[in-house]
């Protein structure tokens, strides 16, 4: 393909989408289903019930139709053509899809804690078979609290967000992948951290399926951008170090903790909040006036406090694995450099009377190198458990 035809902007972030005739979908007559689901699937499809978009854990996933007897589990049933149909949906999800998972919180007492998949079993078998840990997924009703944020919503009939609620779920502890027990050079850190980016793109590659389209941009693009853009940072961050500009490395970092916001909403619900993310970035880069303004209109009435979502960072940061105290930690630290305002200028001020170079302090490296190793872990993490390549992490990490 030419890849001139494959200009940004020019290809969209959606899933194929078809519409299929009713009569010509075919419901097997001599299957049990879930009652329980159905009923929820309608109040939410009514706007009478909430869902949260998110990651879940797929251990803490029970598959099947749950079937009980004077509250308790008497069986569980799972079906072998859903078994079978999982080989192609694994196909689709390797050429960039992410569907999710509706599911529901477990109500009786074996499965206090647990999300009930009563629906879309070959898309978990899916993600199992592949070695996906992280599902994306839509929890219907009750609150459930799982590892990442959710964004929770009534649904309507046109596609536009209600009752948005934004629930943060941020770690006690960062993923970190350097020892800090043990002193690192800054340029063996740089390495080590690249590596993991080499990591990621390696294991895109082998897990994607190709499917080349000059109107789409797919999931699976986005993620190697990712991985790539980090890696492109920590290189430029070592010839910065080598050449004892360090302190110019700064706005760097910020770009890279902000390009890990970005890339958590759209990991955290793909098929919901990547087109909008571009969406956004589309209409920024307008010229102003009114098709501009008439754009951004469509979108936040569709979207609502989604759009603030997007742009604004503390809400990024909010919703991040690192949280509020962290992106309070982190853009504090980063943003004055990036504005150049006149406490950046002071550090310079004794230039004119001594014409010493000034040199980042071992304090502001090790801030610097803490920051780094946070965002690279947290991104690497997740995008090689998207492609179920998380031992090649933890393979990494012993090697080292």
């Amino acid at each position: 393909m030419d890849k001139k035809t494959r200009r940004p902007f020019h290809l969209k972030r959606h899933p194929t989408l078809q519409q299929t005739p009713i009569d010509q979908l075919h419901l097997d007559n001599e299957r049990e289903y879930d009652a329980y689901f159905i009923a929820s699937y309608q109040k939410y499809l009514q706007g009478k019930l909430k869902g949260a978009w998110t990651r879940v854990k797929i251990t803490s996933i029970v598959p099947g139709l749950i079937k009980h007897k004077n509250g308790r589990v008497s069986e569980i049933i799972e079906y072998a053509e859903d078994r079978a149909f999982a080989a192609s949906l694994s196909a689709e999800i390797r050429k960039g899809m992410r569907p999710s998972l509706t599911l529901y919180p477990g109500y009786l007492n074996e499965h206090k804690g647990k999300l009930i998949c009563a629906d879309d079993l070959a898309t978990f078998y899916a993600y199992r078979d592949l070695g996906v840990n992280m599902v994306p997924s839509l929890i219907l009703g009750k609150a459930f609290r799982g590892t990442e944020s959710q964004i929770i919503s009534k649904f309507s009939a046109d596609g536009s967000v209600s009752d948005l609620e934004l629930f943060a779920q941020n770690p006690t502890h960062a993923m970190t992948t350097l020892d800090c027990g043990n002193a690192i050079s800054f340029s063996d850190a740089l390495r080590k951290l690249s590596s993991y980016m080499d990591l990621c793109l390696e294991a895109l590659a082998a897990f994607d399926i190709p499917e080349n389209s000059e109107t789409k941009v797919r999931y699976h693009e986005t993620l190697n951008s990712i991985a790539y853009r980090f890696r492109e940072g920590l290189k430029a961050l070592g010839v910065l170090h080598e050449k004892k500009l360090l302190l110019q490395g700064r706005p760097i970092v910020r770009s890279m903790y902000e390009l890990f916001l970005n890339f958590y909403l759209d990991w955290l619900c793909p098929h919901q909040m990547g087109p909008l993310l571009q969406s956004m970035a589309e209409i920024s880069r307008l010229p102003k006036g009114k098709n501009r303004q008439k754009l951004y209109k469509l979108v936040r009435e569709r979207f609502g406090g989604l759009v603030d979502l997007c742009e604004v960072v503390a809400e990024k940061g909010r919703m991040s694995p690192l949280g509020e105290a962290g992106h309070e930690r982190i853009y504090s630290k980063l943003s004055p450099i990036a504005h150049q305002d006149f406490g950046v200028t002071q550090q310079y001020v004794h230039l004119l009377a001594s014409g010493k170079e000034v040199a980042p302090s071992q304090e502001e490296s090790d801030f610097l190198i803490r920051t780094l190793d946070v965002l690279v872990c947290a991104a690497a993490y997740r995008i090689l458990d998207d492609v179920g390549a998380t031992d090649a992490l933890l393979k990494e990490g012993k090697n080292k």
